[in-house]
């Protein structure tokens, strides 16, 4: 019986640890229209988990970055909660880049909040939440992702979803 373990993942060869001084918020697509289009976990349920990560980044101070794609069409805005509860928020609109990153207002706004580490949350993991953070690692930096946002599975004409197959 072997007892290898597989190698923990590191930051640059150091424990991925979270450096309070050295850290800032991204949060990716929290925007109301968005969040109907998701189908493993409620609508209060992603408003709430949103709003959590709001609300320890506003006591802490932490900076935050906010971005959302297209929010005048039918993503819709921002959740408000956002703002309210991180007013340091810096927010940066997106004209439809699927990639945040592949935005240079919201890159610009990353950079400028002077951090090398970020905790970074989206509405889905794998496109709001994967593509801008692996933007970002390619780029040097050290990511941390939030996964209890969850959100993976969203509505698909005509195919069932992944929970409802036998």
């Amino acid at each position: 019986m072997s007892t290898d373990f597989p190698a923990l993942p590191t930051f640059h060869g150091s424990l991925p640890m979270i450096d309070p001084e050295d850290v800032a918020l991204l949060l990716v697509d929290h925007q109301s229209g968005l969040f109907q289009v998701v189908r493993d976990l409620s609508v209060p349920d992603l408003r709430r988990n949103a709003t959590v990560l709001a609300k320890v980044a506003g006591r802490t101070g932490m900076p935050v970055v906010a971005t959302a794609s297209v929010p005048q069409g039918p993503n819709g805005p921002l959740i408000p909660e956002i703002q309210e509860h991180a007013p340091q928020t810096v927010y940066v609109p997106r004209k439809g880049e699927v990639n945040a990153w592949d935005c240079a207002d919201f890159v610009e706004a990353v950079k400028s909040a002077g951090k090398k580490q970020f905790i970074i949350a989206g509405t889905l993991t794998t496109v709001c939440m994967a593509f801008p953070a692996l933007s970002a690692v390619a780029e040097g930096y050290q990511l941390l992702a939030e996964s209890h946002q969850k959100a993976q599975e969203v509505e698909r004409t005509g195919e069932p979803l992944d929970s409802e197959r036998d």
